[in-house]
């Protein structure tokens, strides 16, 4: 569960036992064109939030983190199939920041 405050909105957003992402409280919590709300593994709780960054780890081991107050991505990746030799798994990424970068903002 995600709840975070500033001086204009306050961002309310928490995982559903339908492993979706459930924006509450009002429309202020803004998720990033592209980026999916269903099949989440796991999700970011503001227990010890210093930004508003929402950080998801998908059940197909992808993962991404996006700032949800302005809906920019910080982090994306996804696994991407047949891509690594042998025709296993392979990772492909999109990054503004690096993932220990976003952590530490």
């Amino acid at each position: 569960m995600i709840l975070y405050s500033d001086l204009e909105n306050t961002y309310f957003a928490a995982l559903g036992s339908d492993r979706k992402l459930q924006v509450l409280l009002d429309e202020a919590f803004k998720v990033p064109e592209g980026i999916s709300t269903e099949g989440i593994y796991e999700m970011s709780s503001s227990r010890e939030l210093r930004a508003p960054y929402c950080i998801i780890r998908y059940a197909n081991g992808g993962l991404c983190a996006f700032n949800f107050v302005t809906g920019d991505i910080l982090y994306e990746q996804a696994a991407v199939k047949g891509l690594a030799s042998g025709g296993g798994d392979a990772m492909s990424s999109r990054r503004a920041v690096s993932f220990a970068q976003a952590m530490e903002l």
